[in-house]
């Protein structure tokens, strides 16, 4: 579903909110290779029916700062652009990371977003990249925490060039600052 997304507009930049919610939505199938099929046993997590955990829990250590700059536009979870996520400054083409390991379910361009890579993570996780210069993953990598995801561009997300960077957890976004890990 999201390779017929990607390639619905024959390259041109798509609506950034629409087919954001789009693209995490077809990340949520059923029987999704990344997320556990635990309709046939129960578990400790959340019986028969499970599907996935009701609190979001981030990897031992927190979540790694997909890029090496400052917060210039924080988390706005009722924001009138669209915005839910932080914006990281750093100069353009400087290298940008997997925050968890995970695994690429989204690659392209969505309008107000620039270059996007989205990641999914187990338990419904998903973590969104976005105002890139360039992509340097495809669709159905799997990619380790900390392993490069591409390089930072500039959207209309950032006031100067940086990273745009979204958290979510069953489909609902949270405050990436929050979860990221201390800066040593």
């Amino acid at each position: 579903r999201v390779r017929e997304l990607e390639s619905a507009t024959n390259g041109q930049e798509r609506d950034g909110a629409a087919v954001l919610g789009q693209a995490l939505d077809a990340t949520i199938a059923p029987q999704s290779p990344a997320l556990p099929d635990s309709r046939a046993a129960p578990d400790a997590r959340g019986g028969a029916d499970h599907d996935g955990p009701k609190v979001f829990t981030p990897p031992p250590g927190g979540l790694s700062w997909p890029a090496a700059g400052n917060v210039v536009t924080p988390f706005s979870a009722a924001s009138r652009q669209g915005r839910q996520g932080i914006v990281v400054a750093v100069p353009e083409g400087s290298p940008v990371t997997a925050a968890a390991a995970g695994r690429v379910v989204f690659t392209g361009l969505l309008r107000g977003l620039g270059r996007v890579v989205i990641l999914t993570h187990e338990d419904r996780c998903h973590t969104v990249y976005a105002c890139l210069g360039e992509s340097t993953v495809s669709v159905g990598d799997a990619v380790p925490r900390e392993a490069a995801l591409g390089r930072s561009g500039s959207c209309s997300q950032t006031p100067a060039p940086g990273v745009y960077f979204e958290l979510r957890f069953r489909e609902k976004a949270l405050n990436p600052a929050e979860w990221l890990a201390v800066r040593r």
